[in-house]
């Protein structure tokens, strides 16, 4: 299972999605309505219900679509751009020089060096940034004590809305998390003691196991696919002179609700309309040492490191809310420091 991406787009991410031109190639591909949220007692009885058509926005449901798909209509929708370059495969990156007006990038893609000079530096590459360590921006990491089991399954009666559903026990939570095709997500917090039992189990043995904890539930026999690890990252600032973080790099968050994704979506909507504000200077590129690994695709094999050239001079306003940045320094031209160790974990959220 890949732990780096959500598949529900919350209705402010969809509206913005709509703006950005992305969203008809999210339902062309498939992607479903989700209209609410239901919570069941133990006994099945519904608790609490939050439909959304009575929210006023333009957009008032969730789009749910696998991540993968979702990561290709973005890039679909970013390759319109005639200066939208994607590398392929990237191996490693270096930053080989910055000033108050540029930074320079080195870009390893397995066959060749590519070199990329931009006066804004966007580092979107996770909980554990590389970016974040090289140019010296500290975050505090916690981990949540209670790791997520996910399984699929296939429900035996849609529910209502496609709504996502949470069935509540005196022993804990079961979230039946809607996907295309017929098939939901479950999750539930389990005990680290206890991983190891749940990958053992079979789909009929799971399904009494969930069951026992949270009561009846509308599914067939569930698969283990995998477990998820919440990590909490808090930067202590998001801007360092010309290079900003986005995403997980520095607001990791629990995946509840696909949250991540979603207020990165937000991030990125609001640093494009900062940087929109502000007068350009074009990047430069460099010729590419071998011109067939600099593909201009709509797809990626992912590469550990994302970095976003932006055509911004280092004075662009910086995210409105975001934390102050007190280091006035260039960033540190040497190899990432090792990540801290993480404090104790936090209680996973009730």
């Amino acid at each position: 299972m890949d732990t780096a991406r959500g598949d529900h787009l919350q209705l402010k991410a969809v509206e913005i999605l709509d703006n950005w031109g992305a969203l008809d190639t999210i339902v062309d591909l498939g992607a479903e309505q989700r209209q609410g949220t239901i919570w069941y007692d133990h006994g099945g009885e519904p608790l609490v219900r939050a439909m959304l058509h009575e929210t006023g926005l333009p957009h008032p449901y969730f789009l749910y679509l696998n991540h993968e798909l979702i990561n290709q209509a973005l890039l679909t929708a970013a390759a319109r751009n005639p200066n939208f370059v994607i590398y392929r495969p990237v191996t490693g990156w270096e930053l080989t020089h910055s000033s108050d007006t540029q930074i320079s990038v080195e870009i390893s893609t397995g066959n060749g060096i590519e070199t990329a000079a931009t006066a804004v530096l966007v580092g979107a590459d996770g909980q554990n940034s590389r970016v974040r360590n090289v140019v010296g921006i500290e975050a505090e990491i916690d981990r949540y004590q209670r790791p997520i089991s996910i399984l699929f399954a296939p429900y035996t009666e849609a529910p209502e809305a496609n709504s996502l559903t949470a069935y509540i026990g005196e022993e804990g939570i079961v979230a039946l998390v809607p996907r295309t095709g017929g098939i939901c997500k479950v999750g539930i917090a389990t005990d680290p003691d206890d991983l190891t039992n749940w990958r053992k189990l079979d789909g009929p043995a799971l399904r009494q196991r969930l069951e026992a904890i949270a009561g009846s539930l509308p599914i067939g026999e569930p698969e283990h696919i995998g477990t998820y690890p919440p990590v909490r990252v808090t930067a202590n600032h998001w801007v360092k002179d010309n290079v900003v973080l986005l995403g997980d790099a520095c607001h990791a968050m629990h995946p509840a609700q696909s949250q991540g994704m979603n207020v990165s979506i937000r991030c990125a909507d609001a640093l494009t309309a900062a940087l929109l504000t502000t007068p350009t200077t074009p990047p430069q590129h460099s010729p590419p040492t071998n011109r067939q690994h600099a593909q201009r695709s709509t797809r990626s094999s992912t590469p550990t490191t994302k970095l976003g050239p932006c055509s911004t001079p280092p004075h662009a306003s910086p995210l409105k809310g975001s934390p102050p940045c007190s280091a006035n320094s260039a960033p540190a031209l040497k190899p990432p420091s090792a990540t801290p160790s993480p404090p104790p974990g936090t209680p996973p959220p009730s």
